[in-house]
C-alpha cells in the first residue's frame, strides 16, 4: 500500500447523539464478514468482557469498589445523564499527566452502589512490545466485504477512490454499516492485537497521553482488530499467565489514519493505529480517587475524618464508604490506609499549609486508626 503521512483522529468525536435505548458498537475484526465475537470465548475472558459498558459515545470499564474510568472526551456517564453501569454518579475526577504537568485524557467515576458487573485489576507491568493484546469495544460494525482504494495526490489534496481491481489498489479496509439517518450502529466485540511501540499522542485535544499503540495487519488473521469511532474508553487486556485471569492494560483513546482517508474515524483501513493509554503510569492517581473522600486528589487526616464520623454505621459515599456497600466500615478504613499520606502528580503538597490551619485528628481518629489496626490484624490471622 501507498501512504504518504497519518494523521491522529479522536474516535468518537463525530458521533450523532440520537441513539436508541440499549443501542452498542463493536470493534472492527478482520475474519468473516465482522460480524463474530459478540460473546466471551472463555469463562476467564467473560470478567473482562462484561467488565465494559457503553456510555453516551464511548464505553467505561468497571474497577471495582464503586469505580470506573473512561476518556475525559467522551460524552455519557457523568457528563451526560448521571449514571453509569445504571448507577447514579456522585463524584469524577479528571487524572493529570503522569508528571504532574497539565491534566490529561482520563476521568474516574465514583457511583453510588456498586453494579453487579465483574471488575478489572490494573496489570502490574505494563505489556511489552510484540504481546499479543485484546480490545474490547463498542465501536461502528463494517462492511461484509472488503472495501479497495485507488490514492492520487499528496497532502491536503490526497483523493482516495474506490476500485475492484486488486492488482492496483493502494489501500484495502472496510467501510462501516450506515443505515437510515447516517448512523453507525453494531454490537459490543472483541479482537486480538499486538503491541506494537510505546508513545505520547495528544488525544481529542483533552491532554497528551502516555500510552502505547496497535496496528490493523491485513495478515493478523481472522481476530484481527482495530478500533473506530465510538470505540472510546473500550478496553484493552492481557491474559496474566500466572493467575490465569485478564487483567486491564488501558483505554482506547483515538486512532492513527493516513491523509485522506475517508468517513474517518468510522473506515477501518489496513496499516491504521489504535492509540492506548498505559494504565501502569497512572496507577497511583487512579488508587488515590479510591480513597479520596473530599476529592481533593490528597489522602489525609481530612478523608479519615469523614470516615471516622460516619463509621459504624449505614452510609454512602458522603459519609465514608469506598467500596459502596452502603456500610462504613473496616472495608473501607483499609481501602483508605493504603493510600494514607498520598498526594496526586499536579498537586503542591505545600499549598494546603500556605495560609491554612491544618487540622489535627481527633480523639475519635486517632481511636478509629486503632481499631482498624487490630480489626486487620485479626482479619489476617483468620486469613492465616
Amino acid at each position: 500500500m501507498r501512504f504518504n503521512s497519518t494523521s491522529v483522529r479522536a474516535m468518537g468525536l463525530y458521533v450523532g447523539c440520537a441513539l436508541s435505548a440499549g443501542s452498542a458498537w463493536g470493534v472492527v475484526i478482520q475474519g468473516g464478514d465482522g460480524s463474530g465475537n459478540t460473546a466471551a470465548d472463555t469463562a476467564a475472558f467473560a470478567d473482562a468482557f462484561d467488565a465494559v459498558t457503553v456510555e453516551g459515545v464511548g464505553n467505561a470499564v468497571y474497577l471495582g469498589n464503586g469505580i470506573a474510568i473512561k476518556p475525559f472526551h467522551t460524552a455519557g456517564g457523568a457528563s451526560g445523564n448521571g449514571e453509569v453501569f445504571g448507577e447514579t454518579v456522585v463524584g469524577t475526577q479528571r487524572l493529570f499527566e503522569p508528571d504532574g504537568s497539565a491534566l490529561t485524557d482520563l476521568e474516574m467515576i465514583r457511583v453510588a452502589n456498586a453494579p453487579n458487573v465483574p471488575a478489572l485489576s490494573i496489570v502490574s507491568v505494563a505489556p511489552s512490545v510484540d504481546d499479543e493484546v485484546r480490545l474490547i469495544g463498542a465501536g461502528a460494525n463494517r462492511e461484509a466485504n472488503e472495501t479497495m482504494w485507488n490514492i492520487t495526490g499528496v497532502g491536503p489534496s490526497v483523493t482516495w477512490t474506490e476500485t475492484n481491481v486488486p492488482a492496483i489498489s493502494d489501500a484495502e479496509g472496510f467501510k462501516p454499516v450506515i443505515t437510515t439517518g447516517n448512523t453507525r450502529f453494531g454490537d459490543k466485540r472483541w479482537g486480538v492485537n499486538q503491541v506494537d511501540s510505546f508513545l505520547e499522542f495528544q488525544s481529542n485535544n483533552a491532554g497528551m497521553i502516555d500510552g502505547f499503540r496497535t496496528v490493523f495487519n491485513e495478515n493478523g488473521g481472522a481476530n484481527e482488530a482495530t478500533a473506530v469511532g465510538q470505540d472510546s474508553g473500550g478496553a484493552v487486556v492481557v491474559l496474566n499467565d500466572d493467575t490465569g485471569e485478564w487483567e486491564l492494560a488501558g483505554l482506547m483513546h483515538a486512532i492513527q489514519v493516513f491523509d485522506g482517508q475517508p468517513d474517518v474515524p468510522f473506515t477501518a483501513v489496513y496499516g491504521q493505529s489504535t492509540l492506548i493509554s498505559d494504565l501502569t503510569l497512572y496507577q497511583d492517581q487512579i488508587d488515590i480517587f479510591r480513597a479520596d473522600l473530599n476529592l481533593d486528589r490528597e489522602i489525609n487526616t481530612f478523608d479519615l475524618a469523614i470516615l471516622a464520623a460516619g463509621f459504624g454505621s449505614t452510609g454512602d459515599f458522603s459519609t465514608g464508604d469506598l467500596n459502596a456497600d452502603g456500610m462504613v466500615d473496616v472495608s473501607d478504613l483499609a481501602i483508605l490506609a493504603a493510600s494514607f499520606g498520598q498526594t496526586s502528580p499536579g498537586v503542591d503538597p505545600l499549598a494546603a499549609l500556605d495560609g491554612a490551619q491544618v487540622a489535627v485528628p481527633e480523639p475519635s481518629v486517632a481511636a478509629l486508626l486503632a481499631v482498624g489496626a487490630v480489626a486487620m490484624a485479626r482479619r489476617r490471622r483468620r486469613l492465616a
